[in-house]
């Protein structure tokens, strides 16, 4: 349970930064998909430091990072689904009250806490196993 939650302390930090990011690279007319794969790429990163260091007390290396990216790929396909499912049929209703760029914002955010259950399972089970322990 203690893993848990700090990585989901971490996961909060990498949404913080993820949504940042999305939201500054809508505003200059990103496409959403492109946009949502870029976030990604800076957030799997800094949540693969923090998660290694603060979450498993694992040691920081190429292999097991490039496995943590491999993995969080999934819990990314689960965010775009999320995000263009979200886009395709609830966005001209919310369009009435909110602007199109926090509509988006709102759904890159339900993508994100759709994706963190398989991204903490796939982590704790194939990435940061007994072996790097420090």
């Amino acid at each position: 349970m203690r893993q848990f939650v700090l990585f989901s302390c971490v996961g909060v930090l990498g949404s913080i930064s993820n949504l940042v990011c999305f939201y500054f690279l809508q505003l200059f007319g990103v496409q959403y998909i492109l946009n949502a794969c870029l976030c990604f790429c800076i957030a799997v990163s800094q949540n693969y430091i923090l998660n290694s260091l603060l979450t498993f007390s694992y040691t920081i290396c190429v292999r097991a990072y490039l496995l943590y990216v491999s993995v969080n790929i999934f819990g990314l396909g689960i965010n775009l689904i999320v995000l263009f499912v979200c886009q395709k049929f609830m966005l001209s209703t919310l369009l009435a009250f909110i602007t199109k760029n926090h509509a988006m914002l709102l759904f890159q955010a339900l993508g994100i806490v759709c994706a963190m259950v398989s991204n903490f399972c796939l982590s704790k089970f194939f990435i940061f196993t007994k072996g790097g322990k420090q």
